[in-house]
């Protein structure tokens, strides 16, 4: 243990440094948060619509004002997410520049450049229609242009306004009148840029930026990222830092959110369309069929504690675990460097995405319909609005139940420990 120690801190824990450091996931990470009470919003829209059998309790009328007065709210919010990611990318960058730069000017050049090498066309049979923006590559197939062409925009506009290319009016000038004739000369050298890019590429076979980066990155980071391997791998992962009392669901989540992510807003516009959904392993997979692992131990320390230590932990634990809130359980027990519990700890997260994603796999379960939910929805309830199947909250229960005997031999032992060293 003591060597494995040796080697957390000497290099996963430099390792997770860096990458809470890098600006790009940084800048990803605070341009996402603000979008998930508006992805919140437009899920439980969908949710209601679709909530199982609510066509055979409901007249087709009321259905139709149902539809007609929610459909908007998950239209306008999951169906336009990449272009909220354009402007909050650009608008983020601005926040981490040492310099003060207008983040405003930064998000909406950004924004507008993300429609230039964009389509702003429609096929309808042989005729092209022009002057529209279609909502093809709008959603969640946009998101990565969206992420990488904002964040490179945003760059070039902070090395050019940082520079000496911009109008200096004098000093008795308002600010507000200053500031967008500063923004004024790198505004539009970034816009030409964007008009280039996209004029070169529809000279290539690809046509535009969104189908060769669909191609050559999104598709293949998205097939590595949403692979069991690289969940169990991950999930393992995360569950070992936070032993050693490092976040591990901040730092790898780092990573891998962007990606899951995406893949929830694919199986999201897969599902509204009626399409296969594409992903079986998403943020939501993750979010509330592995995360809630921990709660199969404080089930544990509930069932088999007779020390006065884990039984005080389990009543604080029990009723924050419900909203799957860890800290009293990871802190209470603890976790951090607990060898007795290290091996179920490690291993439990694992375990439930091997369990989900096999249920799903063998179609015993439906996959994650993209729908987001709060993550402090509880389990089962969780489960059951996720897949719009009650099998969703069959897997959760199938998990904990298994999770909970994962923990039972070891919770024994420490208990047996505490009471010893509280003399019963």
């Amino acid at each position: 243990m003591e060597k494995l120690t040796e080697i957390i801190e000497s290099k996963l824990l430099p390792l997770g440094e860096k990458l809470e450091k890098v600006r790009f996931l940084t800048v990803i990470r605070m341009a996402m948060m603000p979008l998930i009470p508006f992805i919140i919003a437009g899920s439980l829209s969908l949710v209601i619509r679709s909530f199982p059998y609510i066509d055979k309790v409901l007249p087709a009328s009321v259905l139709d004002v149902i539809n007609n007065v929610l459909g908007p709210l998950s239209g306008t919010t999951l169906s336009l997410i990449s272009i909220f990611l354009a402007f909050l990318v650009g608008f983020n960058y601005a926040k981490t520049e040492e310099k003060d730069i207008n983040g405003i000017y930064v998000g909406l050049t950004t924004l507008v450049s993300f429609f230039i090498i964009s389509p702003l066309s429609i096929n309808v049979g042989e005729e092209t229609i022009s002057g529209v923006i279609p909502t093809t590559f709008m959603g969640a197939q946009g998101m990565f242009v969206a992420l990488i062409v904002s964040y490179l925009i945003a760059k070039l506009y902070c090395i050019i306004i940082n520079g000496k290319l911009k109008i200096k009016l004098p000093q008795g000038v308002p600010p507000m009148v200053s500031n967008s004739f500063e923004a004024l000369i790198p505004i539009l050298l970034v816009l030409v840029v964007a008009c280039i890019v996209q004029y070169i590429f529809t000279l290539t076979s690809y046509e535009n930026i969104h189908v060769m980066i669909g191609e050559l990155l999104q598709k293949p980071l998205l097939s590595i990222g949403t692979g069991l391997p690289a969940l169990l791998i991950s999930q393992g992962l995360v569950q070992l830092l936070w032993f050693f009392g490092i976040h591990g669901d901040q730092i790898v989540g780092s990573v891998m959110e962007p990606i899951l992510r995406t893949a929830d807003m694919e199986n999201l516009a897969a599902y509204q369309a009626g399409q296969e959904l594409p992903y079986i392993i998403t943020e939501q997979f993750r979010a509330l069929f592995v995360m809630i692992a921990f709660i199969s131990l404080v089930i544990a320390v509930v069932i088999v504690s007779r020390s006065n230590r884990l039984k005080q932990v389990g009543k604080v634990a029990l009723v924050p675990s419900t909203f799957c809130i860890s800290e009293p359980i990871v802190f209470g027990v603890p976790i951090v460097m607990n060898v007795m519990l290290f091996i179920p700890w490690v291993l439990s997260r694992p375990l439930f995405g091997l369990i989900a994603y096999g249920f799903m796999y063998f179609g015993i379960c439906p996959a994650p319909t993209g729908v987001s939910l709060p993550w402090t929805t509880p389990p089962i309830i969780s489960g059951f609005l996720a897949t719009n199947s009650i099998m969703g909250a069959v897997v959760q229960i199938i998990c904990l139940i298994v999770g909970v005997l994962l923990f039972l031999p070891f919770v024994r032992m420490l208990d047996k420990k505490y009471r010893k060293e509280e003399g019963q």
